[in-house]
């Protein structure tokens, strides 16, 4: 059974590539060693378009608002290639950005007539709820991040992740798997990067709690209720700085 898709660019500019997915357009990576980042990517879709030239591939970047994306993108050092048109009616508004190592990248609004997700797939969810992800800037130039895109995903691969699995895994367990540990302990690993990302932009429980809903809703289709998931959304929070301030305290100690 296939239970995701790992993308690769080839690039001779790699580097710039990686920055561009890193402090653009804000997704979560792991270093696999080396300095060998895999991101996180949000929902996704695929799809083969007939052509009579030759063969392309084509990334488009979902988001809700793509005025306002754009302006945001702006500002972290995007740059947009050609205006905002509407000339695919069926598909939304849309825009092309470049990126160092690559030729462009699509940026579309959905139409929410559009299904966004294959029924019954994994991350199913409307077309209103897609967005880009950005991890939040710091406040001011004066005001440094917590931690380093590279501590971030240090901390992440040597504790964060294990961690989240685990609120995840005994705590909400929608489908109710619990029992089966440990064969199914990955079981909620596709929603773990989106509840890190909300943490991260310290999202309130309100927010992580709607995200949990709409997972049920949209994606597994079996219910926890209110209260479970508000005690997962607490827990999620308070396991986020509890977390960071002990890995912190233990890179000082060593």
């Amino acid at each position: 059974m296939v239970t995701g898709v790992h993308a690769v660019f080839f690039t001779r500019d790699y580097e710039g590539a990686r920055a561009f997915f890193r402090d653009v357009l804000g997704f979560c990576a792991v270093d696999a060693e080396g300095g060998w980042l895999i991101f996180a990517l949000p929902p996704a879709e695929l799809a083969a378009h007939p052509t009579e030239g030759d063969d392309q591939h084509v990334l488009y970047l979902m988001c809700d608002d793509v005025h306002a994306t754009v302006e945001e993108l702006q500002g972290k050092g995007a740059e947009f290639i050609r205006p905002i048109s509407d000339e695919r009616p069926r598909q939304g508004s849309m825009t092309e950005t470049s990126s160092p190592g690559l030729t462009s990248y699509w940026m579309l609004h959905k139409r929410p007539d559009v299904p966004c997700r294959a029924a019954g797939s994994p991350g199913q969810a409307q077309a209103d709820r897609w967005l880009v992800y950005a991890l939040p800037m710091p406040a001011s130039a004066d005001e440094p991040a917590r931690l380093s895109a590279a501590e971030h995903a240090q901390w992440w691969q040597a504790t964060g992740a294990h961690e989240l699995r685990q609120i995840l895994y005994w705590r909400w367990d929608p489908i109710g798997i619990s029992e089966a540990f440990p064969a199914t302990w990955d079981e909620y690993d596709a929603y773990m990067g989106r509840v890190l990302i909300l943490a991260r932009e310290d999202a309130t429980e309100d927010v992580i709690a709607a995200y949990l809903d709409a997972v049920e809703s949209d994606s597994i289709t079996l219910r926890t209720d209110e209260a479970t998931r508000r005690d997962v959304a607490r827990r999620v929070l308070s396991w986020y700085e509890d977390s960071l301030d002990r890995w912190q305290q233990g890179q000082i100690s060593h």
